[in-house]
């Protein structure tokens, strides 16, 4: 009896699996397009001269002695505040909810406040430690701090019960604002260690994560007498958030065709110019709203901050490298002021 033999099989392969084929090829090449070209685009931008006639030889977001994203308007009205004779750095303190918060959502603040002399510290009110990474998390927070500018020694870790990384927990919040005041010097007027500004969540906290939405609510618990300049991070429609550096692109041709316009205008006595970066809006009954400042990272800024959250190992899963490829918050934070 002859042996028996696995029967071969002939594999045929036919236009439709070749399309499919392409198809699944092109796919990594469509998406690795889609994260290069706005950012190259942003960078050749970011590189031309201003149609401005005073400052030909450097970028609209460099022009007018500074960019109009680097939060110059708000340093000058804190050292206005301060009023003459002080001479140390402001302070600002950066209030989050978890490490890797601090690079993800808020590393254009940080660079602009750090490249504006600003002393930042940082306040995380947990280490992370849902899956038991606090220890490692923490050091990671550290590392990204250090990267955006903030020295090791001004970044706080709070490690409580009350304070559960978890999307089912709920913070007190009169519990984060006595954290805040603590390590932000509010309970005393004298304390070299006061600071001038605070930086948090707003009440949609980015992701509608629920320990962000407390940080927010935590604001209206604060001391009120004297109470330092406190901003909050305006969450961005889930469309828009993930839209890159498009939207630093549409600012600088806006401010193109403002400058264009203006300098037309000008030719007949008439001039409409307004600085975006810092605005005031007014309601229908007539309140003005709080400004809102709009913060513009570079190409190397952005870059600073890629570089910051590779320090956030434990979190370098695959859909964190979606986000930073195209998340418009490592490009562009808005920044609106709370009235206590």
């Amino acid at each position: 009896m002859a042996p028996r033999t696995l029967a071969s099989r002939n594999t045929v392969t036919g236009p439709a699996q070749h399309r499919s084929r392409r198809r699944h090829s092109f796919l990594p090449l469509a998406l690795l397009l889609a994260i290069i070209l706005p950012v190259y685009l942003y960078a050749r931008l970011y590189l031309l001269p201003s149609s401005s006639p005073s400052s030909s030889s450097i970028s609209t977001f460099e022009s007018s002695g500074g960019s109009r994203y680097d939060l110059k308007d708000l340093t000058d009205a804190a050292h206005s505040e301060r009023g003459p004779g002080y001479d140390k750095p402001l302070q600002a303190l950066l209030v989050t909810a978890h490490p890797d918060d601090e690079v993800m959502f808020f590393s254009p603040t940080i660079l602009a406040l750090v490249s504006q002399g600003w002393e930042v510290s940082g306040l995380c009110l947990s280490s992370g430690n849902s899956s038991g990474l606090g220890d490692i998390r923490t050091k990671e927070l550290v590392r990204s701090y250090k990267a955006l500018g903030v020295a090791p020694n001004h970044v706080i870790v709070i490690e409580a019960r009350e304070f559960e990384d978890s999307m089912t927990a709920q913070w007190d919040p009169e519990l984060i604002a006595a954290s805040i005041a603590s390590h932000g010097g509010l309970y005393d007027d004298l304390s070299e260690y006061r600071v001038d500004l605070i930086i948090t969540f707003d009440d949609k906290g980015i992701s509608n994560h629920p320990n962000h939405i407390a940080l927010s609510r935590a604001i209206a618990y604060l001391p009120t007498p004297d109470p330092p300049r406190i901003i909050q991070l305006r969450s961005p429609a889930t469309l828009p958030k993930f839209t890159g550096p498009l939207y630093a692109i549409y600012l600088y041709l806006k401010d193109e065709l403002d400058i264009l316009l203006t300098r037309m205008l000008s030719s007949v006595g008439t001039s409409t110019r307004t600085d975006s970066s810092s605005t005031t809006t007014t309601t229908p009954e007539g309140q003005q709203e709080p400004n809102t400042h709009i913060v513009v990272s570079s190409p190397a800024q952005w870059l600073q901050s890629v570089q910051a959250m590779m320090y956030h190992k434990s979190q370098l899963v695959w859909f964190r490298w979606l986000y930073l490829a195209f998340s418009r918050l490592m490009w562009i934070n808005e920044l609106v002021e709370v009235r206590q």
